[in-house]
């Protein structure tokens, strides 16, 4: 039997979707059908519409990486990197960074498990990784200007 884990996307605080993993590393994005049918509902990006303004719900299944949009949410470079290793997860497997950043993210969009799992089974077993994964929270700026990977330019 496959193991599956199931991300909840909230945008203002309303589950609009979900992002699920399966093995093989492979995710699928949907949206719920209560956002799919709500004529009013709150914009999440302008990716997600089509050129006549519909909304696009049918995504290919992405291997390791997340569907751009969720990607684009997620550190770059030596700050993925570090938050990454922080959380206990490879920086190129978006799903489990998402997941542990996932509470902080930029804008009105909040990520997290729709089963109320603590941490993928599996992940990183031996070390508390909820700890790991508290010690992550971010907000992207203050975190880069707070990290020892930052140095302030001095006033000159």
């Amino acid at each position: 039997m496959a193991n599956v884990s199931v991300l909840n996307v909230r945008l203002h605080g309303t589950t609009i979707g979900s992002i699920t993993h399966v093995q093989g590393d492979r995710t699928v994005f949907a949206f719920t059908d209560e956002y799919v049918q709500d004529q009013y509902r709150p914009t999440l990006s302008l990716s997600f519409k089509d050129e006549f303004g519909s909304l696009i719900t049918e995504w290919p299944v992405r291997q390791k990486r997340l569907m751009p949009y969720f990607s684009n949410l997620l550190p770059e470079g030596h700050l993925r990197e570090y938050l990454a290793k922080r959380a206990g997860v490879h920086p190129e497997r978006e799903f489990f960074l998402l997941w542990a950043l996932g509470r902080d993210l930029p804008g009105a969009l909040t990520v997290e498990p729709a089963d109320g799992e603590i941490w993928p089974p599996g992940l990183d077993e031996g070390e508390n990784t909820e700890q790991a994964r508290m010690r992550c929270d971010f907000r992207l700026l203050a975190c880069s200007l707070n990290s020892p990977l930052y140095t302030m330019p001095k006033p000159t």
